[in-house]
């Protein structure tokens, strides 16, 4: 085949990707037309060749890019023959996927038969030995398998580059996850540093369990706060260990269940016990923390204390529960006052109808009693039913001025044993055979100080209660008296205020009350009794008699265990009684009688004139003075108190002995008279009698002073 230099000047391909478009052929003939034969085929097949002078151009080609944009080498056998050293060289740097196919066009002659032709081939290394004279078809054949097999090597090439580029990605992927692992488990390790000392280190007390409710970890100031200093101390313990046996209970039955079932809970309360033994109210809120699969890990919580607060609830729970009892009594008092005075001026009313009613029937008696007698059982029957139900009416009016606390009392020094062993012997017969009675009081024990007379009602009465409660087999009342004293250090049971006292109590075995009963037991006209035999007023007179003398009292009761009143009275100071002046002697029997009540001045007349005195009337303190100013002959002056108009008692009792100095004057007082007015009428030298009067007491004050000794200084009467 002649070589022709054709396609000399096609343009040179950059980087082959497959067959169809293969790199150049570099062709190296330089005998004769075979270069340009070899590329005149080629060119058919629309194969680019490059001509190159010799093997030293070929190498030259080759190294400008490796020889990676050529698809083959076409290479006539005499070119080898003058060296191939370098072409072998240039072959050797060839990149691990290139296997440049070399077409070596072959000759006859002596070099076919060197001995070391086939050794230059072997180190040629990919070589296609195409004999001369060459066939086109031939060298077509061989061009297409030469293509075939670069195009496979750029493929591999391909291959191996996207296998280094993605091993090359990989790495770098494996490098920068590296990178990132390490910073996550730097920053992890720095959290759960940071972590551990917020932790171990905030002000709040935390602590964790596990699901058994024991302590895993705590924090310093949990320790610091329940009063341990190592965690040895705690850890591994039960938190309830911890707690109060109530709080403990309510955290196994409720709190810990929740917990679980919900995940979480926020300020449930609980009562935990220090090291000291401090009870400590707190808050907590805990949260249960899982794992990635949902398993439980440990629960985290937190303590708020509060116990400041709880205790300040409590104190202002308490503060208030004592202003609304304090408001509560300042009603009832409102309400008793309100009551009281009604009851009060209904039972002065009553009271002087009363004394009028009995004043008739002494008279009656006195008059008319043989009358009455000769005219047989009848009328003097009638006669003491009248008596009995106007001194039961006079009955309840004290009691009502006693419970309305306008009764007066006479305050006097009492001997506690001697008034209870007077009520023993008193009281043996009225409570019956079958209810025992005992009396204890201690030796030397201090008098009191109160109204004997009222003070023996209100033992009496509280000794009945005790007789209708016994039950049929009857039972036991015991009287006691001990002293106590009140200090100001404690807040007395019964309010009393600080103060030496003398504490009297009766108890019985009766049926007892129960707590509704007892909460009602002093309300006026409360009674449990029937409309017959109570009047509802006792307990209340005695509460009220209690206060008014600066005691208290107070009731103790349970159903079939028996009831016991205590009363507490103020333990008597020694006081000096100013003696009554006594009226002057010679005085004439005339007496002036001062009442706005028609009915119970007539009653006093009465009294007077059948005493063999005589009687004259006024209606008013004008009327009165009028009297005193026209008739110098009275020798009694007697007046109503109160008045019920223009100046009172006491200022027409002095106004009269300015115009008559040394007339003897008798106040005649109702029950509800104040002590404080009694005490200062006494002390002016006047006489008090108290409602209803009887006419045999009428009639001993008149002979007293009617025969009362001369030798009393005139002058000694109060002016």
């Amino acid at each position: 085949m002649s070589a022709r230099r054709s396609n000399s000047s096609a343009p040179r391909a950059k980087e082959p990707a497959d067959i169809s478009n293969p790199g150049s052929i570099l062709v190296v003939a330089p005998i004769g037309r075979d270069a340009a034969e070899i590329g005149r085929v080629l060119d058919g097949m629309g194969v680019a060749t490059t001509p190159c002078a010799d093997l030293a151009a070929l190498c030259d080609e080759l190294r400008l890019n490796g020889g990676t944009v050529t698809s083959a080498l076409v290479i006539a056998e005499e070119a080898l023959a003058r060296g191939s050293d370098a072409l072998v060289a240039c072959l050797a740097r060839q990149p691990s996927w290139s296997d440049l196919p070399i077409m070596v066009l072959t000759t006859g002659g002596r070099l076919q038969r060197s001995g070391g032709r086939w050794a230059l081939f072997e180190g040629l290394g990919n070589v296609t030995l195409l004999d001369r004279p060459l066939h086109p078809e031939t060298l077509r054949s061989a061009a297409r398998n030469a293509l075939r097999a670069r195009a496979r090597q750029y493929e591999t090439r391909r291959h191996l580059e996207a296998l280094q580029l993605a091993a090359e990605t990989l790495e770098a992927r494996v490098e920068d996850r590296t990178r990132a692992l390490a910073a996550e488990a730097a920053e992890r390790a720095r959290a759960e540093a940071s972590y551990r000392a917020l932790y171990q280190q905030t002000p709040i007390p935390l602590h964790s369990l596990d699901a058994e409710g024991r302590l895993l970890s705590v924090s310093d100031r949990w320790l610091a706060f329940i009063g341990y200093s190592g965690r040895d101390e705690v850890v591994g313990h039960c938190i309830t260990e911890f707690m109060t046996e109530e709080a403990a209970r309510q955290h196994r039955e409720a709190h810990w269940p929740r917990l679980l079932a919900e995940g979480g809970f926020n300020d449930v309360e609980y009562r935990l016990i220090k090291r000291s033994g401090e009870i400590a109210d707190v808050l907590v809120s805990a949260r249960i923390e899982h794992d990635e699969v949902g398993r439980f890990v440990r629960t985290m919580a937190a303590l708020v204390d509060i116990t400041a607060r709880k205790r300040a609830e409590e104190k202002l729970a308490l503060e208030a529960a004592k202003r609304e009892a304090a408001q509560e009594r300042l009603r009832q008092t409102q309400k008793m006052e309100a009551l009281g005075q009604l009851a009060g001026g209904v039972a002065h009313d009553f009271n002087n109808a009363s004394a009028a009613v009995l004043a008739g029937i002494a008279l009656l008696e006195k008059r008319h009693g043989a009358t009455f007698a000769a005219a047989g059982p009848g009328p003097l029957r009638l006669l003491a039913g009248l008596r009995d139900g106007a001194e039961r009416g006079a009955a309840v009016s004290r009691r009502l001025l006693s419970f309305a606390r306008r009764e007066a009392l006479n305050a006097t020094n009492v001997d506690p044993a001697e008034l209870l062993s007077g009520l023993r012997d008193m009281l043996a017969n009225a409570l019956g055979p079958g209810i025992r009675m005992r009396a204890e009081a201690p030796a030397g024990l201090p008098a009191l100080r109160a109204d004997r007379r009222q003070l023996e009602t209100v033992l009496i009465n509280l000794a009945i209660n005790a007789r209708d409660a016994m039950p049929p087999e009857g039972g036991e009342v015991v009287f006691a008296a001990t002293p106590e004293v009140v200090d100001s250090s404690t807040e007395h049971p019964a309010g009393l205020q600080p103060g030496r006292y003398i504490r009297l109590s009766i108890a019985d075995t009766g049926s007892g009350m129960d707590a509704a009963t007892l909460a009602r037991a002093t309300e006026p006209f409360f009674t449990t009794k029937p409309a017959d035999r109570g009047t509802g007023l006792g307990l209340s007179m005695t509460s009220g008699f209690a206060e008014q003398s600066g005691g208290a009292l107070r009731l103790e009761s349970e159903p079939r265990r028996g009831t016991t009143v205590t009363l507490w009275l103020p333990q008597a100071e020694a006081a000096t009684v100013t003696a009554m002046p006594p009226p002057a002697a010679g005085m004439p029997s005339r007496a002036l009688i001062v009442d706005a009540v028609p009915l119970t001045r007539r009653y006093l007349v009465h009294c007077l004139r059948e005493a063999g005195w005589d009687a004259a009337e006024a209606a008013s303190a004008g009327e009165a003075l009028e009297v005193i100013d026209a008739d110098t002959s009275f020798g009694l002056l007697c007046i109503a108190h109160p008045t019920l108009s223009g100046p009172d008692s006491m200022t027409l009792a002095r106004a009269a002995r300015v115009r008559r100095p040394g007339l003897p004057t008798m106040l005649v007082a109702g029950p509800e008279v104040a002590t404080d007015f009694a005490a200062e009428a006494l002390n002016e030298g006047l006489r008090v009698l108290r409602k209803p009067v009887s006419p045999m007491e009428l009639q001993e004050v008149l002979a007293g002073l009617k025969h009362r000794s001369a030798t009393w200084p005139r002058s000694e009467a109060a002016d």
